[in-house]
């Protein structure tokens, strides 16, 4: 079992990204993925005024995605802007 900030057990998801906390440390949230979306309308969501392509690029990275395309309910760390 993993556990994480706080002592609270976390499981991962179906894409291996941790879940049970609604925030990560360093920056990022964790978002689920909503139906219709893949990265770059997700980056849009989260950062409607940040360039949405290299977001993109960076929540795959986070994430160790390989593509665009996720699947719904996926449960993905995205970074914040904030430190």
């Amino acid at each position: 079992m993993l556990v994480g900030l706080f002592g609270r057990p976390i499981a991962p998801g179906a894409d291996g990204v941790a879940v049970g906390s609604t925030a990560a440390p360093g920056g990022t949230d964790v978002v689920e993925v909503r139906p219709g979306e893949d990265l770059r309308s997700l980056a849009v969501r989260v950062a409607p005024g940040a360039d949405p392509v290299l977001l993109a690029e960076r929540i795959a990275d986070l994430n160790g995605l390989d593509g665009e395309r996720v699947a719904v309910g996926s449960v993905l760390v995205v970074p914040t802007g904030r430190e």
